[in-house]
């Protein structure tokens, strides 16, 4: 429990940027690979924890009856990630990073736009936030979609945003 207290602490961003960066550079004085790679361990360890409680989340969310998908998906996803790793260790060099960026950005994009939409949706289903229907009948679950003002508004904010950032962006290079 009391690790569990401590990962909540370190929880901000910023403040557990700030403690790996303590660790690495006081590891890197010692010269200690052992406290190098237990630093490397925890950073991956915390990363590990929060993908546990995501999947814990969403098997709680999808039943019994949907387990098989939701470890197929995880199984899926874990075969990527090993793929990809060796793809990525054999062709590092190779690798056009900015592309890369531009791609993870764009998923980030949209995933962040489908789980705004379906958080703001859980909300009105346990009676948290209201629902004002805006008279069209369309629910696209798998894109986060709901015909509500309350899920539609904050999502078209989000689009608004990444458009003025990315029209930022191009004007700065």
């Amino acid at each position: 429990m009391s690790f569990g207290f401590w990962m909540h602490q370190k929880s901000r961003m910023g403040q557990w940027r700030d403690f790996i960066k303590k660790m690495v550079e006081l590891a890197t004085a010692r010269k200690s690979v052992l406290a190098l790679g237990g630093v490397a361990f925890l950073g991956v360890f915390r990363e590990v924890f929060e993908t546990v409680i995501f999947l814990r989340a969403l098997l709680f969310e999808s039943g019994n009856q949907h387990q098989a998908a939701l470890g197929l998906g995880v199984f899926t996803a874990f075969i990527l990630v090993i793929g990809l790793s060796w793809w990525s260790i054999r062709w590092s060099a190779r690798i056009p990073v900015r592309q890369l960026f531009v791609i993870s950005s764009w998923i980030m994009f949209f995933l962040s736009f489908i789980l705004l939409g379906k958080g703001i949706y859980a909300l009105q289903e346990t009676g948290i936030v209201p629902i004002t229907d805006i008279g069209l009948n369309f629910q696209l679950d798998l894109l986060g979609l709901y015909p509500f003002y309350q899920t539609l508004i904050p999502q078209l904010v989000l689009l608004l945003l990444i458009a003025v950032l990315q029209i930022r962006e191009k004007a700065t290079s």
